[in-house]
Order: structure tokens, then sequence, then C-alpha cells
């Protein structure tokens, strides 16, 4: 529940995503693997904070890996956009941006992620690797 500011570092527009930076801030974090490599049928877990709740996760598989994204059957859920989409050890493989369904945005579909590969693409110089 602590409010602090945050600085925009970067913007990737076509990704629709943002490095921020916050100072004086120490919070536990997860490690970008880009050697990992998703593929059709690999275990994942999406987190996320859907719907106005805090820390949730979900468990799928990918179901596909094409054109730089990454599918999955995990459930993902307005609010969901912007968590890590994780290997069972914790190995970040991608960022959860969007629900595609038939419908609307509750009913059943299936999930994108972004790759690290391209997240590292975007962001890497601003990012200290940690091992």
């Amino acid at each position: 529940g602590t409010e602090t500011q945050a600085k925009i570092i970067r913007l990737a527009k076509d990704e629709d995503l943002a490095l921020l930076k916050i100072n004086k801030c120490k919070s536990p974090f997860l490690v970008l693997d880009q050697s990992i490599q998703p593929y059709q049928g690999m275990n994942i877990f999406a987190i996320g904070s859907p719907l106005g709740l805090k820390d949730y996760v979900t468990a799928g598989i990918v179901t596909n890996v094409s054109n730089g994204d990454i599918s999955t059957d995990a459930q993902i859920l307005p609010g969901n956009s912007g968590g890590p989409l994780i290997t069972k050890k914790g190995e970040v493989i991608g960022v959860n941006t969007l629900k595609v369904s038939v419908d609307n945005p509750n009913s059943e579909g299936f999930g994108v992620a972004i790759p690290v590969k391209v997240i590292l693409q975007n962001f890497g110089s601003y990012i200290q690797e940690k091992t």
C-alpha cells in the first residue's frame, strides 16, 4: 500500500511497455532469462493483479510461439497486463500483455505475452543484469 513516485526511463510504443525507475526503494525482483526458449506445451505461470486484486497466479501451458509472441491458456484477466509469465523455477520468459477472446475479456480465450528477448531489445541497455 506504499505510494511513491516513478520516473519513465523509456517507452516501447510498439509493445505498449514502459520502463520505470523508482528511487530509494528496495524490492524483490525476478531475473529475465533470455536463454530459456518457450515451447508449445511448456508449463508456465502468469502473475498479475486482475480485477483490482493483488498477487494472483494462474497456471497453464504455452499454446503457441509465433511472430514474436507467446500464447498461453493460463487465465489472463483484465489487470494482469504487465505481470510476468514465468517457468516453474521462477524464471521470467515474458510479460503478459492481453487476452484474446471472442465475446469479452472475462470469457474464455488465450493470453499473449511479449518474450524476454523483445523486452531486452527495447530495455536491455537500461537493465542491470543480476546473476
